[in-house]
């Protein structure tokens, strides 16, 4: 799919009046990597989610004209073990299919990396969700600097 950018596109800390468009991100991002593992999806619990990010934590929104077309984000933790570290860990990195292949995504990332460094963030932890986009995911954090951490798996107890 290809597309005719209108606008130049614009990244910035979300807003209290981007929270909306930040929750349509985190609806696409889950039909588009979460669904398929058949996990739970309650709006009102995004809503929550983002809200909580959007004001106490970090992301940031891509927006083509008026158009939200991605987004990142995260929680501020201390480091498990070393209290007076904080870490940035990626809870949603979502662009929409037909940005995928301009530098939007990277432009996301470098911009939750330029804010870790300018607020004493040590560590920022991205994810990949062991699907399709795994060997791709790879192949860009390798390049980027990003060392192979954890790997977690899944499994459904009880239904």
């Amino acid at each position: 799919m290809s597309f005719t950018q209108s606008y130049e596109l614009i990244i910035k800390k979300v807003e209290e009046k981007d929270i909306d468009a930040g929750i349509e991100m985190v609806k696409e991002f889950y039909l588009k990597a979460f669904k398929e593992q058949n996990l739970a999806f309650k709006y009102k619990d995004v809503k929550k989610l983002c809200e909580i990010i959007a004001r106490k934590n970090i992301s940031f929104i891509a927006y083509d004209g008026k158009k939200a077309v991605g987004s990142i984000g995260g929680f501020i933790i201390p480091h498990v073990f070393d209290s007076d570290e904080k870490m940035f860990n990626e809870v949603f990195w979502y662009v929409r299919e037909e940005y995928r292949k301009s530098s939007l995504g990277i432009r996301l990332m470098k911009a939750i990396e330029e804010y870790c460094k300018n607020n004493k963030i040590k560590y920022c932890l991205m994810a990949s969700l062991g699907n399709r986009r795994d060997d791709a995911l790879c192949k860009l954090y390798s390049k980027r600097g990003y060392k192979h951490f954890e790997t977690v798996y899944i499994k459904t107890i009880g239904e």
